[in-house]
């Protein structure tokens, strides 16, 4: 799997803070897993999922549900955390897409859009300086 955002890869977080991995993503990405570690990047508004394949005891677990078509469904709680960062999820079910960084191991989750807007500066490179005379 390459370092691209898919259209299919995407994860449920639940009203309480739950984030819900469906059967592909738990099968291509997660595989056996036990859990990882999260961070949140205020300025981006993305929550990021490191996945720690050879730790027996990550930060963050995440436990295996039977699936429909017998495969595995994933479930880690992030409830305090997102608390934590200030992340108040949605009184409903909300679905995000997610990249994953396969260098890194990391799943990256776009929640919001951005809350910061870029600053252009008005004026050029060449308007602080004075003109050369000829």
């Amino acid at each position: 799997m390459t370092d691209q955002a898919q259209s299919d890869m995407q994860i449920t977080i639940e009203p309480d803070g739950r984030i819900l991995f469906p059967e592909r993503l738990m099968a291509e990405v997660v595989m056996h897993t036990p859990g990882g570690k999260l961070w949140f990047n205020d300025k981006d508004r993305a929550l990021g999922i490191r996945l720690m394949r050879n730790e027996d005891n990550p930060p963050y677990r995440i436990e295996r549900l039977p699936g429909r078509d017998g495969g595995a469904t994933g479930l880690l709680d992030a409830s305090d955390f997102l608390r934590k960062v200030g992340f108040e999820p949605r009184a409903d079910r909300r679905t995000y897409s997610c990249r994953f960084h396969q260098k890194y191991l990391m799943l990256e989750v776009q929640l919001e859009e951005s809350r910061v807007e870029p600053v252009f500066n008005t004026t050029g490179l060449l308007d602080d300086y004075p003109g050369l005379e000829d």
